[in-house]
């Protein structure tokens, strides 16, 4: 069962990767600079899962790493569910106009603005099938956007990720498959589209205990109780 990939999942792990492929000392700094700012936003929330939502950023910037993209866009992708379900309440009044103001604190502007586009594109069947009836040149246009969402749903199915999730979770991840394997494919990215062929038919014949099968449908947090003292 044990399904194996290339990935990071720690900051460590992606922090040697960068090094590997060549990052230089100022963009791995800017890198770590975002991951801190990344542990605050999520220290207590988990993906659908049951996953850290840190381990998941990482997976995704390793990915987006993967396939060339440069620092500003990696370290947006670290960053890209800051504004939707980041917790910028240790900074001051958690409000959007509030992350932006914190997130300039911790990144440069092209990476900010890459992080604005991702939360203001539309994700779902009805605008991932307008996207697929674009021209390429619109498309290169949002290329960078576009592959932060890829690598977002790829790498929930990483680790058979999806059957740790509701049934609902599920069924929506495995049918809109073919529709992020075209938008790959429509991003001259054919190697990822078959990375989501794979990751999905595992998942799809793969079963886990009952027990173990998930049954939450979205991200959420586990707070630790107060006033309980440590041991």
């Amino acid at each position: 069962m044990q399904e194996r990939h290339i990935y990071a999942q720690t900051n460590i792990q992606l922090y040697n990767q960068l090094c590997e492929i060549g990052f230089s000392g100022g963009e791995l700094e800017k890198m770590r600079m975002a991951y801190d700012l990344a542990a605050s936003l999520f220290a207590d929330k988990h993906r659908a899962s049951g996953k850290p939502f840190t381990s998941h950023l990482v997976g995704t910037a390793s990915i987006l790493a993967a396939y060339g993209a440069t620092a500003p866009v990696v370290i947006a992708d670290l960053l890209h569910a800051a504004y939707e379900q980041g917790d910028f309440s240790s900074f001051g009044k958690n409000s959007p106009a509030a992350g932006k103001v914190t997130a300039h604190q911790f990144v440069d502007e092209d990476v900010e603005v890459v992080i604005t586009r991702y939360t203001a594109l539309q994700w779902n069947a009805e605008a991932i099938q307008t996207m697929l009836e674009e021209t390429p040149e619109l498309l290169d246009k949002n290329r960078n956007v576009l592959m932060i969402r890829l690598t977002n749903e790829l790498e929930d199915c990483l680790d058979y990720g999806l059957l740790y999730c509701s049934a609902q979770r599920r069924e929506d991840g495995m049918r809109e498959v073919t529709k992020y394997m075209k938008l790959a494919h429509a991003l001259r990215q054919p190697e990822l589209a078959e990375k989501f062929n794979i990751a999905f038919a595992r998942a799809r014949d793969t079963d886990i205990p009952t027990s173990l099968a998930g049954r939450r449908d979205r991200s959420y947090s586990l707070r630790p109780s107060s006033g309980k003292s440590g041991p």
